[in-house]
């Protein structure tokens, strides 16, 4: 596996910048957010999204407005063209210690998420219920910065899976900042997913984000719709 370095201390330096001004924990999670809304927004039009979006940004400078969208464009220059396959953000959430221990927020280690999925998922296996079924679903019902997801996306795709158009991806966490990160991730990668803002346990819902290729995946949303849910598309 490729190891992603350069782009992920090109984040982390950027935040250490705008952190002494801030603390590392607020850019950090502005970013997060102003991104999720920021590709959210450009696909399903919404107001209250926009107001979060503008919220946000009217805290920071022009100039530092544009280090967030620097950010971003590091984050789909590895992925897109560096082939990284690490969970850049959850590593950069780690490494700069602003994650919420106190909250046990702690994420499994990308060698251990890598070993599962390759024990949880056999080419002909996969192969036959995406035969039966049209499409694979791929669930993580307490998420965090996605790792399971992203594994089992690459363990896929290297079975020559078709995962954009073949996998619905679903993850969910209490913590948006944990579903911001999971669904730019996805997001870029090009994952038809949908990832929710809910308490598991409850079942209570707050938000849900959906990937554009999500958007773009016909068949998959008229099988999903019919099961009741219109993931803000109607």
């Amino acid at each position: 596996m490729k190891e992603n370095t350069l782009g992920k201390d090109r984040i982390k330096d950027i935040i250490n910048q705008l952190g002494y001004k801030y603390t590392n924990r607020k850019v950090f999670e502005d970013f997060v957010l102003i991104s999720t809304y920021s590709i959210q927004n450009s696909i399903i039009k919404d107001e209250n999204i926009e107001d979060k979006y503008n919220k946000i940004v009217q805290k920071y400078t022009d100039e530092e407005v544009s280090q967030f969208a620097k950010m971003l464009a590091i984050l789909i220059e590895e992925y897109k063209f560096n082939d990284c396959k690490d969970d850049i953000l959850g590593s950069v959430f780690e490494e700069l210690n602003i994650s919420n221990s106190k909250r046990g927020q702690f994420f499994t280690p990308m060698n251990v998420s890598n070993m599962m999925a390759a024990l949880t998922y056999k080419k002909e296996e996969v192969e036959n219920v995406i035969q039966k079924k049209d499409y694979l679903t791929v669930q993580d019902p307490a998420c965090g910065s996605g790792r399971m997801l992203y594994s089992t996306f690459f363990c896929l795709k290297n079975m020559d899976v078709d995962v954009s158009d073949k996998v619905y991806f679903e993850g969910a966490d209490i913590d948006e900042l944990c579903c911001g990160m999971t669904y730019i991730q996805l997001s870029i990668l090009g994952a038809s997913a949908v990832i929710y803002h809910k308490d598991s346990l409850s079942n209570e819902e707050y938000n849900k984000f959906v990937t554009p290729k999500f958007l773009l995946n016909n068949d998959m949303i008229n099988y999903l719709t019919k099961k009741g849910d219109d993931y803000g598309l109607e």
